[in-house]
């Protein structure tokens, strides 16, 4: 405890939204199938079932997430993320906590880059999916199946000199975790077949 106690908390990176133009929801169901570290939700509107699946993979470090509908072309939402707690202090000015961040729009992707002022963590997230993306925001349209992957890395490695190190500024070695998450996409499977059987291997046989 004491005066920089505040600075010191951890918390997360960011938040994914995921907005959808559904009001008249019925049959809405969630859960977690134990046999297969898959959670799910699925519910009808209009006459269509949607249904949403999600597991972390830990062979290839991606959080997955496969959305279907049970007619062709009445999948439609919006994907965006935000960093969380974004400023320049965490009490007053000049404390030394705070958060920098940007979210920066590719052709595929959308990169979440930004630096924990107090430990200088540095982190970097990224959400794929092949559709349009623009004004950091992932649209889909006319679809009925859609696949997203999420993949995150930070500047943190665990050493001794971590624990021995007493000015929290310097702790860390102050790198860009950029090619670490551009790595995590190009060693991973490319289907989300292949992704689904990769992590059911791994899981299983725990």
């Amino acid at each position: 405890k004491g005066k920089d106690t505040y600075y010191r908390s951890m918390s997360g990176m960011a938040d994914l939204y995921f907005e959808f133009p559904h009001t008249d929801v019925i049959d809405y169901e969630r859960g977690l199938d134990l046999n297969t570290a898959k959670a799910y939700v699925k519910y009808k509107c209009d006459d269509v079932e949607y249904t949403r699946e999600y597991f972390a993979s830990y062979p290839s470090h991606l959080l997955v997430m496969k959305f279907t509908s049970s007619k062709e072309k009445t999948l439609n939402f919006k994907i965006y993320p935000q960093i969380q707690y974004i400023s320049d202090y965490h009490q007053f000015e000049g404390d030394g906590g705070g958060r920098k961040g940007k979210i920066i729009t590719e052709k595929d992707a959308i990169v979440l880059k930004g630096k924990e002022n107090w430990f200088n963590i540095r982190f970097e997230c990224q959400v794929r999916v092949l559709s349009n993306s623009e004004n950091g925001c992932i649209t889909i349209e006319e679809s009925d199946e859609v696949v997203v992957l999420l993949a995150e890395r930070t500047n943190y490695k665990l050493s001794n000199e971590l624990f021995l190190e007493d000015n929290d500024h310097i702790k860390l070695k102050d790198s860009d975790p950029h090619d670490k998450v551009e790595k995590i996409f190009a060693d991973c499977p490319k289907t989300y077949l292949e992704l689904e059987q990769q992590h059911l291997n791994d899981y299983q046989n725990l």
